[in-house]
């Protein structure tokens, strides 16, 4: 999808322009995205920033997800462990794949994050 048509879904469901947080890897589209009148910005990354967010998201009380409009967020959610070594057994790190609703999740949660005392970023 081009920036363009993208902007134009964002107006639709933004219609208060709310601030979008966006993948910070692509500081291009976020440029014309804002060409377009978009409020966005970055997501705030850093070193350890997959492992802070899991270990948020880990600790809130409850996640609600519907099955019927977010099936694949539920599957990310089901399916996301830690990573496994050649032998199949688990290391002491988090995956950064097979992640990208968990990722806009995280993304969107930045300011809970730093305000609960979780850091997001070192």
């Amino acid at each position: 999808m081009s920036n363009r048509k993208l902007a134009e879904l964002i107006k639709q469901e933004n219609t208060s322009n709310n601030v979008v947080i966006a993948d910070s890897a692509e500081p291009k589209s976020i440029a014309e995205l804002k060409s377009y009148n978009i409020s966005i910005r970055g997501a705030r990354k850093g070193p350890d920033s997959v492992e802070y967010g899991i270990k948020f998201l880990q600790d809130l009380e409850e996640i609600i997800i519907d099955p019927e409009r977010c099936p694949n967020t539920l599957r990310e959610f089901l399916s996301y462990e830690l990573e496994k070594d050649s032998n199949g057994n688990f290391k002491a790190e988090y995956p950064d794949k097979n992640n990208h609703s968990i990722d806009s999740i995280r993304y969107a949660l930045e300011d809970e994050m730093r305000t609960s005392g979780v850091r997001v970023w070192k």
